[in-house]
């Protein structure tokens, strides 16, 4: 799928009235987060919270929602899945919280949490020969979610939950609209969209939501039969049903009567006695038994990681070793030999050799043979496990001096090159530079007429960078290019001026804020002050002398390298217009700023 596909295909959903409201151009964001920290605030006030979550919860640097989907190619016609990525959103915290309060209403006599559960759920199922075997699915389940009617029924159950909490009715229901309803606002391009009904995934709540409106629809169609299929399982909206065959047009009338124009189920009926369920192929036996095999949907690319890649050999290891494990955990006995042949053939396809395909195999083989460890035999001090990049070779070597260190003391590599970052299309929409949080930023010298310079100044903030940068052309807005620095101190000694105050004074050069970049990002302070100053360092920065101190030497002759480079590259750039220019030049507006 092209960009220009995707981007039309996105635009006639967002066109859908019934479910989107376009906001404009103008941002809701601070709005939005005034409105949940009172929230927040009256939680913790009845007690719901401590203030510790409180401290945790609240926020005023929160980013508004992007939304973006990802084609479903086994469907005709590529139809998008909406996503909507709420991190750091204003409502973030709150749904985090809403979504494990309201697990205390949901039941799970349906749900089936993996395909190992399917299977031993139809370990005891004899058919009949009128039974048939059909599974069901709500068509768009997430954007079809009537929210009224849903919170009306949430709110049936307040008897249960009120116990839990010390809340009123009157403010849980503020709750749930703030967070299901007025909340649910995105942006896409340069608008902002509101969600008024539906709900999308990305939100936290979102699939308990989904589980209990699901649940009551299932529960509300089975008060009015008087009868009872003789299996009934679910995975969220995937519902897998033996049901007598005179029976299922009834169920399925039922079902799709509950709500109306709003919720509908299409049905999938065995074929010549077989149905895929999740990754099962469920099949009618001989003696009307049923029988279990491994599923692959027809557009199943077969790719895993590739034994070429630069990972650690335990981690390929690992993904041989679950593929067996995963696959013939779930089939019959009867179709194991077929489904190793069928895991190795992939596994070969990618560059996995022999010898390490046939050694977890055997693993699995052997740990399937051992008895279970007792609580007792297991170790009572838990691993623990520190993170370090992954270099071929060097880290292997690393590990091994680890090795016999501490036996409750593991690394845990990570790859430094991600599909995600090189190779796949990024369709998360980018958040432009003035609205970026936890960054690491920096701002070039524009110098002055006859007079370029080279210098940068790096600088980190927790907050958007525009009222970053605000801060700072507000204090060089004196300097202009004939600017003298008194010689008796002023009343604001340098000590409370930032760098680029002080180099715009000394020299009476210009910061060019038309051409702000971001370095980094690090939501953690400590981190993000650990990669400032390597980014001044690196840089040939105006940076004061203080903002380096907490490197060590050990890196320096690595560093002095990498500045040279980068100062090599920043004079030759000197005075060029770099891309994607920022330009902050009016003060922040009341629904923008902090």
């Amino acid at each position: 799928m092209n960009k220009t596909e995707y981007e039309a295909k996105m635009q006639q959903l967002l066109d859908d009235k019934m479910t989107y409201k376009c906001l404009g151009r103008r941002s809701p964001l601070v709005r939005l987060e005034k409105r949940a920290n009172e929230i927040i605030e009256t939680l913790n006030e009845c007690g719901d919270i401590d203030w510790k979550q409180r401290a945790r919860m609240k926020k005023n640097n929160t980013q508004i929602s992007r939304i973006y989907a990802f084609p479903k190619l086994h469907k005709p016609g590529h139809p998008l899945r909406l996503v909507n990525s709420t991190t750091n959103s204003p409502a973030s915290a709150l749904s985090i919280w809403l979504d494990s309060f309201l697990r205390n209403i949901i039941h799970e006599k349906y749900d089936v949490k993996n395909s190992q559960q399917v299977k031993e759920k139809l370990r005891t199922i004899t058919l009949d020969e009128n039974d048939i075997i059909v599974s069901l699915d709500i068509v768009s389940l997430f954007l079809s979610i009537p929210i009224r009617q849903t919170i009306d029924l949430i709110m049936k159950k307040w008897r249960k939950l009120y116990r839990k909490t010390a809340m009123s009715k009157k403010i849980f229901v503020e709750l749930l609209e703030f967070v299901l309803l007025e909340a649910a606002v995105f942006a896409y391009g340069d608008m902002y969209y509101q969600q008024i009904d539906g709900t999308a995934m990305g939100i936290n709540v979102a699939p308990t939501i989904a589980n209990f409106f699901t649940n009551e629809i299932i529960d509300q169609v089975l008060d009015t039969l008087d009868w009872t299929p003789k299996m009934l399982m679910k995975y969220v909206d995937d519902i897998f049903v033996i049901i007598p065959r005179n029976k299922l047009d009834e169920f399925v009338s039922k079902l799709n009567a509950v709500f109306p124009q709003k919720i509908v189920f299409t049905v999938e009926k065995e074929t010549n006695g077989t149905l895929p369920y999740l990754d099962l192929l469920i099949q009618r036996g001989d003696n009307n038994d049923i029988k279990v095999d491994w599923y692959q949907k027809p557009t199943a690319a077969n790719r895993i990681l590739n034994f070429q890649s630069q990972h650690p050999l335990k981690q390929k290891e690992a993904v041989a070793y679950g593929f067996f494990s995963r696959v013939l955990s779930i089939v019959d006995d009867e179709f194991k030999q077929k489904n190793i042949d069928k895991i190795i053939s992939i596994l070969r396809e990618n560059a996995y050799p022999m010898r390490v395909i046939k050694a977890q195999l055997n693993k699995f083989i052997r740990n399937q043979n051992r008895p279970p460890q007792t609580p007792s035999q297991r170790t009572s001090e838990p691993i623990r496990r520190k993170r370090f990049s992954y270099f071929p070779v060097i880290s292997e070597d690393i590990k091994q001096v680890f090795k016999g260190k501490n036996e409750h003391l593991e690394l845990a590599f990570k790859p430094m090159n991600q599909l995600g970052e090189t190779v796949f299309t990024k369709l998360k929409q980018k958040i432009e530079t003035p609205d970026q949080i936890n960054a690491i930023y920096k701002i070039p010298c524009r110098g002055k007429e006859n007079e370029p310079c080279s210098k940068n100044y790096v600088g980190q903030t927790k907050n958007r960078v525009r009222v970053r940068m605000y801060a700072h052309k507000t204090s060089t807005k004196h300097i202009t290019p004939d600017y003298v620095k008194p010689v008796a101190p002023d009343e604001k000694s340098d000590d409370n001026k930032t760098a680029l105050t002080i180099h715009a004074e000394n020299t009476g050069h210009q910061p060019d804020f038309e051409n702000v970049s971001i370095l980094d990002t690090e939501q953690f302070l400590s981190r993000r002050l650990v990669n400032e100053s390597l980014h001044i360092y690196c840089n040939d920065s105006m940076n004061l002398r203080r903002d380096v101190q907490g490197i060590s030497k050990t890196y320096a002759s690595v560093l002095q390298s990498v500045k040279a480079r980068n100062t090599q590259s920043q004079r030759r750039n000197v005075n060029s217009n770099a891309a994607n220019p920022m330009t902050v030049t009016q003060p922040i507006d009341e629904e923008e700023g902090e």
